[in-house]
């Protein structure tokens, strides 16, 4: 497994040669390209949430693993994108 850094700061800020700047809503990548997908605190500034989930699913391998952190309250409208879009 290597190391693929996705991230969006600010203009200058100084990237290291892994990271890749994207919109999580249009991530760069091959479908099925990563094993496992770690965003923090970013999902609660997505307007369009239901399209970065499918976006994450999409670049992520079959059986892979998807690890979030939001605000609590962020919960009750992550959900309901998240329930439809794996099936439970």
């Amino acid at each position: 497994m290597t190391l693929q850094e996705l991230d969006y700061f600010a203009p200058g800020y100084r990237y290291s040669r892994t990271t890749i700047l994207a919109d999580v809503q249009q991530i760069p990548l091959q479908s099925s390209s990563l094993d496992g997908v770690i965003i923090l605190h970013v999902l609660e500034h997505i307007s369009k949430v239901a399209k970065a989930a499918r976006e994450l699913l999409r670049v992520l391998q079959p059986g892979g693993f998807i690890e979030h952190e939001t605000p609590c309250c962020m919960l009750a409208a992550i959900r309901p994108y998240a329930c439809a879009l794996l099936g439970i």
